[in-house]
């Protein structure tokens, strides 16, 4: 399983940010509030794109959906609903709302849902 570990691992051509949440508590207010906090900086990964298909056609526009997976090491724990910031080809795209995860022996898979797109 090692191999077949360290060759998928060798497929993980970008990297990115993974950021999850906290509750923290003003003691002033008494107010809870989520705390975005940085979990992974310059995580190996891929990220894989899949295009949904028909097209939705309306009058003035087509729209298609976007199906997006994030692979990572097993031993990464990462939360559901963490927001996932990737360098892929030159480009930064923030994704949110991380979804339940596949586990195996040798690699996570994690679907994402894209939020911006930014140079």
């Amino acid at each position: 399983m090692v191999n077949a570990r360290n060759a998928l691992e060798r497929l993980y051509t970008h990297s990115c940010d993974i950021y999850g949440y906290s509750s923290e508590k003003d003691e002033e207010s008494g107010i809870t509030n989520k705390k975005e906090t940085l979990l992974y900086k310059d995580l190996p990964c891929r990220i894989s794109f899949e295009l949904s298909y028909p097209l939705e056609q309306t009058e003035t526009t087509a729209n298609s959906s976007q199906r997006v997976k994030l692979f990572v090491s097993p031993d990464i724990k990462i939360p559901c609903g963490s927001k996932v910031s990737a360098a892929v080809n030159g480009e930064v795209i923030s994704f949110g709302f991380s979804g339940e995860q596949a586990i195996y022996i040798t690699h996570k898979e994690i679907r994402l849902k894209p939020l911006e797109k930014h140079k």
